[in-house]
């Protein structure tokens, strides 16, 4: 049974607007983990918090 063209529309938004969104917080972590480490090259407290966080 086909589908009708607005169904697809309206899923493609969904999926759109989830991905935009997912995109946008892995930029904003990213940002985030840059100044830490930027932040962080001053710091051996920070630098081995922030190893630990990525190892475990």
């Amino acid at each position: 049974m086909a589908m009708p063209w607005e169904t697809v529309a309206c899923i493609l938004r969904n999926v759109w607007a989830l991905l935009d969104g997912w995109i946008a917080v892995c930029c904003l972590a990213a940002d985030e983990l840059a100044g830490l480490l930027r932040s962080a090259l001053g710091s051996s407290v920070a630098l081995s918090f922030l190893l630990w966080l990525i190892i475990a």
